[in-house]
């Protein structure tokens, strides 16, 4: 009996097991990669409200450039003598207005997704990754600063983000499975 059991199972070979391995490796590639970008959403809307705020000073420049022309600064005149109402300086502040709006949502948004990342890093059970967690994607450090901080070189810190992004897809997977199926 013992012998037509063993010819039933499947015999691996050698490549087989290295066939395994490389699946389970490239499987664990994309869910490093994507609890970095779960990780980085901080960092995004760090990004785009640093973006509208250049994009202020632009509006202000443009409005200090029309101050020097009284028409564009009041409005324009129409052929009877009226004013026109929406001279330049006027829109340009009304474009900043709108602006500084979305700005302050992107705040009031990010100051959830931090909280969102601080609770997840804080369930992460290892210190070190924790901590790495924490100076990397919470309070947005460069490499070298979260290197010195730890006392461990910049590259052993790269190796083990990717622990501790592996560490934060286990604790997000749930959550990242209902926003799919929604």
């Amino acid at each position: 009996m013992k012998g037509t059991q063993d010819e039933r199972k499947p015999k691996l070979t050698t490549q087989d097991y290295f066939d395994i391995d490389r699946k389970g490796k490239q499987k664990d590639k994309e869910r490093i990669a994507e609890a970095k970008v779960w990780l980085a959403r901080a960092n995004t809307i760090d990004l785009q409200i640093a973006s509208k705020e250049q994009l202020i000073k632009h509006y202000e420049n443009l409005a200090n450039k029309c101050t020097s022309n009284p028409s564009q600064v009041l409005g324009d005149q129409t052929s009877s003598g009226a004013t026109r109402q929406g001279g330049r300086v006027e829109r340009y502040g009304l474009l900043i207005v709108d602006t500084l709006a979305e700005i302050e949502k992107e705040q009031e948004r990010l100051a959830g997704v931090i909280f969102e990342i601080e609770e997840v890093v804080s369930m992460v059970t290892d210190d070190i990754l924790r901590v790495l967690l924490e100076q990397r994607f919470i309070l947005r450090k460069k490499w070298a600063e979260v290197a010195d901080f730890i006392r461990y070189s910049e590259r052993h810190c790269k190796y083990l983000i990717n622990k501790a992004s592996l560490s934060v897809y286990w604790i997000i997977e749930p959550k990242l499975a209902r926003n799919i199926t929604r």
